[in-house]
């Protein structure tokens, strides 16, 4: 996911476009940490070895939306980056997940 988000952030910048470069990049972070937490909160739950939930996994699950959702509030409130890029960043893990679904479906085609 960093690689994907570092080329579209790339990309961006080579373009000439700095502010879309960074919003970019900003969503593209904003994403990452969300499914970082995500993934934190999966393996505590599965590893079943408490009773109750800890508090900071209770926090990061119960922060995660609102982080994102007030990001957005601050770039379109003052317009300091765009807004689309922002947006646009925060479908990385997504291109992720995709690139890793294509390499695992064409690991099984080879071994057929």
């Amino acid at each position: 996911m960093l690689a994907r988000g570092g080329v579209g952030t790339v990309g961006a910048l080579r373009s000439g476009h700095a502010r879309v470069s960074v919003g970019f990049a900003l969503g593209a972070v904003v994403a990452i940490l969300n499914y970082y937490w995500l993934h934190q909160i999966v393996k505590v739950l599965l590893a079943g070895q408490h009773s109750r939930l800890p508090v900071r996994t209770a926090l990061k699950l119960l922060i995660r939306y609102p982080l994102m959702i007030f990001g957005a509030y601050v770039l379109y409130r003052t317009g300091w980056l765009p807004l689309a890029p922002f947006f646009v960043g925060l479908f990385v893990p997504v291109a992720g997940a995709i690139i890793e679904s294509a390499f695992q479906i064409r690991a099984c085609l080879r071994v057929s």
